[in-house]
């Protein structure tokens, strides 16, 4: 059809991604603040709140290969929002579930442990993952989910994967009972970097379905 653009009957034209996309009018709704839409309208809000944090940085590193129907902002929102549980009524997100972010490959890298000591976030990987010669030279960071809190923590502080250990210093509100999980990242840089958006993730884990 070539490029469409403007409105005939109910149906709009318009051009989204390189793409010719038709979009039906709405149609008036007679009750827009039902119980059920007001559940789902909070819920979005509190993903974009919590993606607003994400700097373009950490998403291009997070991306590397950018999305070609969304913008990365779109596509972690999306992955996000995958992860939900009902609270009785509400819908909300359910961060034990986020266990993976970005488009690059997938890697099993076995059980990643994560505590908080002495108000310190300590990461280990897993053994056999850390011997890995084909990995251990290349440096890696983690996001450092706080389920309790309700919170995503993603630090530009590296380690490489060959090393003992990953620790960072926990944010002031974060305590040793809050029950928290880590996302390994390995990158592809073999020097220290100094701050995301100059470097991407090669691997990341693979998404576990409950």
């Amino acid at each position: 059809m070539g490029r469409i653009k403007g409105s005939a009957g109910q149906m709009t034209g318009c051009k989204v991604y390189n793409k010719n996309v038709l979009r039906a009018k709405a149609f008036e709704v007679s009750n827009p603040k039902t119980p059920g839409q007001q559940t789902q309208r909070k819920f979005f809000a509190d993903i974009t709140a919590l993606c607003y944090d994400f700097s373009d940085e950490l998403l291009r590193t997070l991306f590397p290969k950018k999305p070609k129907t969304m913008s990365r902002r779109n596509a972690i929102t999306k992955q996000i929002a995958a992860c939900n549980t009902m609270s009785g009524s509400n819908k909300v997100i359910d961060f034990s579930a986020i266990d993976t972010l970005g488009n690059a490959s997938v890697m099993d890298m076995g059980v990643t442990t994560c505590e908080i000591e002495d108000n310190q976030i300590l990461v280990t990987l897993d053994a056999n993952f850390r011997e890995n010669n084909n990995l251990k030279e290349f440096y890696f960071f983690v996001a450092v989910i706080n389920d309790t809190k309700k919170e995503v923590f993603i630090p530009a502080y590296f380690s490489t994967v060959g090393a003992d250990d990953w620790s960072y210093a926990a944010p002031d509100n974060w305590l040793s009972t809050d029950s928290i999980h880590a996302i390994p990242f390995i990158t592809d840089a073999k020097t220290a970097p100094s701050d995301f958006g100059t470097i991407s993730v090669t691997k990341r884990p693979p998404h576990t379905e409950a």
